[in-house]
Formats: C-alpha cells, structure tokens, sequence
C-alpha cells in the first residue's frame, strides 16, 4: 500500500499500481466511431465483474465529485481471449462518470488525460487534467511523456509510480482535505452525502469518535493541572469511564461557583462548525446552570489549543425557543425527539477567551 500523507489522513492504492493515458478522440465521442467507452488498463480494476455499476470519484481541478459508473470487458477486436475493460455511461446517462469527463473536455480545446486507480477498499479514482495544468507539466518535467501511449499499468517497482504521485499529490491532498473536513460535520450530524462513500463515513466516524475522547482527555490533563496549581478546587469528568449520556462533559467547581461544560473538539481549526444536540441545548438554555464551551482544535503549529466561551446562554436559549416553536407547529404530524445543530464558533453571539496551548 502506498501512502500520500496530509496532515489527516493519508491514501491507500489498492495493489500498488496506477493507470495513464492520453484520451483520443473516440474516448471523448468526438470522432465517428460511436464509441460508448473510455478504454482502461485490465490489470486495475481487476476485480470488477463484466458490467458491473460502482460509485467513483472524480477529480479535476478544483472540483471533486462522486458518480456512478459502469465498468465493462472489451473483446480485442482481432479475437482472442484477453479482454480489456472498459468505463462506459451505464444505468444513470444524465449523471455518470463517463458523460462528465466527456462534457468537461467539450469546453476545452487542447489534449486530455486520465490517471486512474483504486483505493484500498477498491473505490474507483480519476484524476482528469489537461496539457496546460500543473499536472501535466510536473509530469513531462520529470521525464514523463502523457502524450506516449502506455499499454499497462505503472506499478510500484517503476520509478514512474512515484513520480505520478509526487505530480497529483497537490489535487489529492486538497480532496482529501475537504472531504475530511465535511466528514467530520457529516458523522457527528449523521449526514451520509453521496460523496462519501459507507466506507469513508465508517472510518471518519471511528475518527471522530478518537478525536472526541482526545479532547476530553486533554481537558481532564488541564484540569488536573488547574487543581494542583489550586486555580479549582475539584472537577468530575462525566465521560471518564465511557459515555455517560449526560448534555455536558465535566463539572468543576471553583469557590461557590460550580460550571458545566462541554468540550468541541475539531482535528482542524477553531473556525469549523461546532455541532449541539437538541438535549444540549436544552441543558444550557433551561437548567439556570453556569455553563462554557471549551473549544479544542488544531493551533498554528498542528498542537491542540483551547478557547473558552461562558456566554453561550442567550444564544442557546433564542435557538431553543426557535426549536420549541417548530416542534409546536409540528406536533399533529411527528414528534421532534432530537436534532442535530451546526454553530459556528466566530458568531458574533459567542465570545471565546484568548487562546491556550495545551501542551501536555
């Protein structure tokens, strides 16, 4: 397996070996041959059955989609018993892979070209470029012509192999980066989008998950030093043996004053969507408690760092109120038994202390 590392996350390339080609005019539809395919190395998408329908990613410049696709074998056109395989339109015409490469390259006169391989749970990737990107002259650069017909896959024996991933790694890094930061919302607001595929859902939510307990365990390392330094007097971590159910996370107390608090790990920047449940903000906006956000997330130098907002009440009272006034209007046909919100952290309702580096 290879590995393109980014600060989150890195990718995996099924059985080490990636495809390239310069698309001809047939693989476009430009020419009068008919043709309802774009040829492809056998040897990569090896384990794909005869018109067999997977859901595939596609990459080109600053896009990135998600779209059904249809793989097929070609007979050699002299006989014989090697056969090919073929990336044609499939059930869905109005929204395939093949119909998007081809409707992107119509707008653009010039050569066109596709790497393509898997990733390890076998998800199909094109990376789609043209003779005037970045992509195309990292290749020639370093001594490879896409122009040249290359009649197997480059495996990851051939000084190619690398190359290849050293000229798409900016794409893929910017791909997987966004990809990794919509996940992130996406398994904490239980949000499956058809970009990601079951797979990439499972294993973010894993990740979530690690992050979550992360954070909390940074948070109790603090408070363990706030005590010693006799800053509180004493603090329970609700979570400390596994999820407690509980709206909030810890409680501390400091003189008279007890607070409840919830911690908001990001594995990126403070700037990303804090995700509330219905229950939390119920907790804050009707208990009369004091209650603070700590937010952990990713400081300038990839540590984790910490901004606390104690304001969050009003605010999550108006939503609350909000929140109550739809459940009314919606009472004689469902019950609202939970929600998940998005809030962003630089609202001008919030306000968060100056930042902490938690150093531990």
């Amino acid at each position: 397996m290879s590995d393109i590392s980014n600060p989150s996350q890195s990718i995996e390339i099924y059985d080490q070996i990636i495809g390239l080609k310069k698309l001809s005019g047939a693989d476009l539809g430009h020419e009068s041959t008919h043709q309802t395919h774009i040829g492809l190395i056998n040897s990569i998408f090896k384990f794909f059955e005869d018109d067999d329908e997977a859901e595939s990613i596609l990459l080109y410049d600053q896009m990135s989609k998600t779209l059904p696709a249809s793989y097929h074998r070609i007979q050699p056109s002299g006989g014989g018993s090697g056969r090919s395989i073929g990336l044609r339109t499939g059930i869905n015409q109005d929204a395939s892979l093949l119909k998007t490469i081809r409707e992107i390259c119509r707008k653009k006169d010039c050569g066109w070209y596709l790497i393509w391989f898997s990733l390890i749970d076998k998800t199909p990737v094109f990376i789609l470029f043209d003779s005037e990107s970045d992509i195309y002259k990292c290749l020639v650069k370093n001594g490879i012509n896409p122009d040249k017909r290359i009649s197997k896959g480059i495996s990851s024996d051939d000084n190619r192999y690398r190359t290849i991933l050293s000229c798409i790694n900016p794409i893929l890094t910017e791909y997987l980066g966004g990809m990794d930061k919509e996940l992130e919302i996406a398994v904490q607001t239980g949000n499956q989008k058809t970009r990601f595929t079951h797979k990439n859902y499972v294993k973010a939510s894993k990740r979530m998950q690690e992050i979550g307990r992360e954070g909390e365990e940074i948070i109790n390392r603090y408070f363990q030093e706030l005590r010693t330094q006799k800053k509180i007097d004493e603090y329970e971590w609700k979570n400390k043996d596994g999820e407690s159910g509980e709206p909030y996370d810890f409680i501390v107390k400091k003189s008279d004053e007890i607070v409840y608090l919830d911690v908001k790990t990001t594995g990126y920047d403070f700037s990303r969507p804090m995700v509330f449940s219905k229950q939390e903000i119920d907790f804050v906006a009707n208990s009369g408690s004091n209650y603070a956000i700590y937010r952990v997330y990713r400081g300038n130098n990839a540590k984790y760092c910490l901004r606390v907002c104690s304001n969050s009440k009003e605010n999550f009272q108006k939503i609350d109120t909000i929140l109550k006034e739809c459940a009314e209007r919606l009472k004689l046909l469902t019950t609202l038994e939970t929600a998940k919100l998005t809030i962003d952290p630089n609202s001008n309702d919030l306000l968060f202390d100056e930042e902490i580096n938690l150093d531990f």
